[in-house]
């Protein structure tokens, strides 16, 4: 056990450790920014799809994340379904849940995922690109102290923003794929895998840059962009990008871009990006050139084939119903990736960017070890340091580094507190709710 280890739990109640987001412990930077960001988005859009899960609650322990099922109406760190009577007197009085009730049955009704991707196309989406794009613009480098901290400011909101925006969009990710999961493995006996596989191919490349594939597929022809990817010192070919002239020119810079500023592995700023790895950008050009597209109108034979396999065990009365939840499941499937692509994976790389330009400069004068333990600290840490003033030293900083570099998640218990609640019993709920609560049920266990 490391000394920075307590293995305390965070409050009332089941906490459970969750291995979906990082590769290690979180890093002091961004710690506070996630629990800023991630609760608001995700309470929101539950309430707004009738989802009776008031949030998950959030907390880290020794730097690693565990979760706590809060359902609405229950009193804090309580995840045990009250008795039935009880149930049945807060559907007839509660406020809250019969808000919820309401809003499931609209969710389904009017398919609202697609007014979110609609929204999400017209809006959000360009509105993050170019959030990042505009700090991107910036050359952290050549900031005084002042501006260099101002800076990192704008970047960490824009963290905060981006990391809300993701999460505000999980159910329009959840939903569409959980219900088709549901149904799916309910009316052909399929397993969960099987009927998830139906996807395949209907969200873009983790990459981010698919959009950019038909004309990267045509300029990787060109002999000289050939060799210039296939360099043999890939910082030069990476600065070589930036002056290349021509339609070759801006299609490789953006495709950098979109490559470059995201976490090679984990979601966080204190991992290592791609734009840190030139060679790793340049491989990701080339792959999103050759790699084959799956355009959303003609399906790959082996997922045509398990759709009919599937088909082929669901009763005929029940086949228009399966085709319905297919369909927008396929519709929507893209904002499972979208949502953290052009969203707070991003918003990392910009913050990294800044704060890794700080610590070089910081490095120069030895207050830091190296430039990437800036990131062990938080941001009112980091005002102290570049202003002078008191904050973690280089040797604090160092340990802080050490830590998250050796203890896995492999030392942290599994669960933490009380022993887990049974969930509330769907045969207790009205039909859109009971749907709403198997389909978020299934799409936790299989995305999340």
């Amino acid at each position: 056990m490391n000394k920075l280890q307590k293995f305390d739990p965070p409050g009332p109640g089941a906490w459970f450790l969750d291995t979906s987001h990082l590769t290690t412990s979180c890093s002091r930077y961004h710690q506070p920014l996630w629990m800023d960001a991630f609760p608001r988005g995700f309470s929101e859009c539950l309430r707004n799809y009738g989802s009776l899960l008031e949030s998950l609650d959030w907390a880290w322990v020794d730097g690693f994340p565990y979760y706590r099922i809060s359902p609405v109406a229950a009193p804090e760190g309580v995840s045990e379904h009250p008795p039935r009577e009880v149930w049945d007197g807060l559907v007839a009085t509660n406020a809250d849940i019969q808000e919820r009730i309401v809003n499931a049955e609209r969710a389904f009704d009017q398919r609202i995922w697609r007014q979110e991707l609609e929204k999400w196309d017209s809006k959000d989406k360009p509105g993050a690109i170019a959030a990042h794009r505009r700090l991107l613009d910036i050359d952290p480098s050549s900031l005084g102290t002042a501006g260099l901290i101002a800076y990192i400011e704008e970047c960490t909101q824009n963290v905060i923003r981006s990391i809300y925006l993701h999460h505000v969009y999980n159910m329009t990710a959840f939903i569409p794929t959980g219900d088709l999961i549901a149904q799916g493995v309910s009316l052909s006996g399929h397993t969960e895998a099987e009927v998830l596989a139906l996807l395949k191919g209907w969200t873009p490349d983790a990459l981010g840059a698919s959009h950019l594939h038909k004309q990267l597929a045509v300029i990787v022809n060109d002999p000289k962009v050939r060799l210039l990817l296939n360099s043999k010192d890939p910082a030069v070919a990476i600065e070589h990008i930036e002056t290349l002239s021509g339609e070759a020119g801006e299609v490789l810079r953006e495709a950098v871009s979109f490559i470059a500023y995201r976490p090679v592995n984990g979601e966080d700023v204190g991992d290592t990006c791609a734009f840190e790895i030139p060679e790793f950008v340049l491989r990701g050009i080339v792959s999103e050139a050759e790699e084959k597209k799956f355009d959303g109108t003609d399906e790959f034979e082996e997922v045509q084939d398990l759709t009919e396999a599937i088909r082929a065990d669901i009763a005929m009365s029940d086949r228009g119903l399966f085709d319905s939840v297919l369909e927008e499941a396929r519709f929507a499937y893209r904002i499972r990736e979208e949502r953290a692509m052009y969203g707070d994976l991003w918003s990392y790389g910009v913050a990294r960017r800044a704060l890794l330009a700080a610590g070089d400069r910081l490095c120069a004068i030895g207050r830091i070890e190296e430039k990437t333990h800036l990131v062990e600290a938080n941001l009112s840490e980091i005002r102290a340091i570049l202003d002078g003033e008191a904050g973690p030293d280089r040797e604090e900083l160092s340990e802080r580094a050490r830590y998250r570099a050796e203890v896995g998640f492999e030392e942290m218990p599994g669960s933490l507190g009380d022993p887990p609640g049974s969930p509330l019993p769907v045969e207790w709920l009205p039909e859109a709710s009971a749907r709403m609560e198997m389909a978020l049920g299934s799409a936790l266990g299989a995305l999340f």
